[in-house]
């Protein structure tokens, strides 16, 4: 699915996937929200139990304690930065790949414990706009 992803250093993240049905991922410093509109449903995860932390965390660690991190170059000038831990807390992997010259992020594929991978592709890349609170604003569905 195509989106928009829009993110303010440290903790706040926000992903809006175009696809049938919408879904936004919203996070705060604490949790993952996962938005579904058309079933007027917020769920939530803590986020320290998720790889979303590594890259949300302040500072970034590319070697977090307790992690493996395995560095590998590729073929057409991308680097991979794999970060992996089997259990516990922020368990499964996250994988960022970076263009070389210049080096910048591109991609990141996350990796849960199930097994299920997420890949998220950068384009059109745009840094240093202001981004108000209310990007990051829950929606406030009525109670079932």
């Amino acid at each position: 699915a195509a989106g928009k992803i829009v993110m303010r250093r440290p903790s706040r993240l926000k992903i809006t996937y175009d696809g049938v049905p919408a879904l936004n991922l919203i996070t705060t410093p604490i949790w993952l929200h996962v938005d579904q509109p058309a079933e007027r449903l917020v769920t939530r995860y803590p986020i320290s139990e998720t790889p979303l932390s590594l890259i949300l965390a302040e500072p970034v660690s590319l070697r977090p304690a307790g992690y493996e991190t395995v560095v590998t170059e590729r073929v057409g000038g991308i680097t991979q930065i794999a970060i992996h831990k089997e259990s516990g807390e922020g368990a499964g992997r996250l994988t960022l790949e970076f263009t070389t010259s210049p080096f910048q992020l591109r991609r990141w594929i996350v990796e849960d414990v199930a097994g299920i991978q997420t890949s998220v592709t950068l384009q059109n890349m745009v840094f240093g706009l202001p981004v108000a609170n209310a990007e990051f604003r829950l929606p406030n569905y009525p109670k079932r």
